[in-house]
């Protein structure tokens, strides 16, 4: 009777940080989606698909620095619905639902309490930077469900050996590398601990020959089109500038802003320190009382996106520093990790209550600067019949639009 009432209460704490997430997105995208440069190259190759051209930014432009996955998932709704910025927002919406439910189910399948399962899950719904995220027409949005889904999938079948589990977990990831091109390091990581599981040679060979193909067969032959198309994979090399110290102090100040959004470059450093000494210390207490697969494919994956942006950094050289958006998936990681390690509490309705009401108002104070910056990004969607993208409205915060004169 008590576990019962137990669970009743956990999935209701978890159900009222989706439903707060959903709002507090939808009212922050009230007056549509945002748009950065990046966000121009998905929606202009959506309407392009849409109109038959192929992945293009516009006519003979082919796109290859950015995957396509996020521009493909947005081309069900261009069909019906034909406003690529309203259709960015409602997708959105749907992704940050199957994200945050996907944190939660991962966290509770590895052993945490309702109650560690709650607090994992609102540290990340209710985030200031990960409904920032979230608030834009970026791949991440779709990167993120699709890695939780493959790491849930992956551990059942480290736990059970299904095949037909490991399938769907080698195109969950598929997916995932479709949406981003860092996914790629996380199929590697797969494969070993495919391969590492305890069974016979053959077997292993077969499963880890099954995941690798499932995982990458899609993702090469798209590398392969890029190839053919363009005579280049993922596009040209981008010198980085930025010095060393200077891409750590922004990293620090990513992982501060889950705590500080508006934080200077001093206290964002000690609340990094802070922070990363919370992560030392959730791992070991996760690798000490929770050994289960979920636990172990969370750690193994995050440590192989770390690692796949370090190497891209040493030999690819992106022009784009390691802050923001391209370390949001590591952070839901380590939150998912740090949740694990919480202890197991009793968990009743008064304490949810409470924790639910000071979690949402803790989390609309720090999601000010959401709120407040949402008039900000009120964009008209011009569509005509045969053009490329066209957008209009204020030029705050928006990338040069683009014309049929372009």
């Amino acid at each position: 009777m008590e576990e019962r009432r137990a669970r009743l209460v956990g999935m209701a704490g978890v159900g009222a940080v989706v439903v707060a997430s959903v709002v507090q997105l939808l009212r922050a995208t009230r007056y549509g989606i945002d748009v950065s440069n990046d966000s121009m190259y998905y929606l202009g190759g959506t309407q392009s698909l849409r109109l038959g051209h192929g992945f293009l930014m516009r006519p003979g432009a082919v796109i290859v620095w950015h995957a396509p996955g996020y521009a493909f998932a947005l081309l069900p709704l261009a069909f019906i619905h034909h406003n690529l910025l309203d259709d960015a927002r409602w997708l959105n919406t749907g992704l940050l639902l199957a994200t945050v439910a996907l944190v939660a189910v991962l966290v509770r399948r590895a052993g945490a309490g309702w109650a560690a399962t709650v607090v994992a899950t609102a540290a990340i719904g209710l985030s200031q930077p990960f409904l920032r995220a979230y608030s834009f027409a970026w791949s991440e949005t779709l990167f993120l469900p699709f890695v939780l889904a493959g790491i849930i999938a992956l551990a059942l079948y480290l736990a059970g050996g299904d095949r037909r589990v490991l399938l769907a977990a080698g195109l969950a990831f598929a997916a995932a590398c479709l949406a981003r091109y860092t996914g790629f390091p996380l199929v590697a990581a797969g494969v070993v601990l495919v391969v590492g599981r305890r069974s016979s040679w053959r077997s292993r060979v077969i499963d880890g020959s099954l995941f690798a193909v499932s995982a990458l067969a899609l993702p090469a032959a798209w590398l392969v089109r890029n190839r053919i198309r363009t005579g280049t994979f993922t596009g040209r090399h981008v010198s980085n500038r930025l010095p060393p110290a200077s891409v750590l102090v922004r990293g620090a100040r990513t992982g501060a802003a889950w705590v500080l959004p508006s934080a200077g470059r001093g206290p964002a450093i000690v609340v990094a320190v802070a922070l990363m000494a919370m992560v030392a210390l959730a791992v070991g207490a996760v690798v000490r009382r929770r050994a289960n697969p979920e636990s172990v494919v969370t750690a193994a994956m995050l440590a192989a996106y770390l690692v796949g942006l370090g190497l891209s950094r040493v030999f690819v050289d992106h022009r784009i520093p390691l802050d923001g958006r391209i370390l949001l998936p590591a952070q839901v990681l380590v939150i998912v990790l740090v949740g694990l390690a919480l202890p197991d509490v009793a968990l009743d309705a008064r304490a949810l209550a409470w924790g639910v009401a000071s979690v949402c108002v803790v989390a609309i104070a720090l999601d000010s600067q959401l709120w407040i910056a949402a008039h900000h990004r009120h964009v008209r969607y011009v569509q005509r019949r045969d053009a490329p993208l066209v957008l209009d409205g204020p030029p705050r915060r928006l990338p040069v639009p683009i014309s049929p004169r372009d």
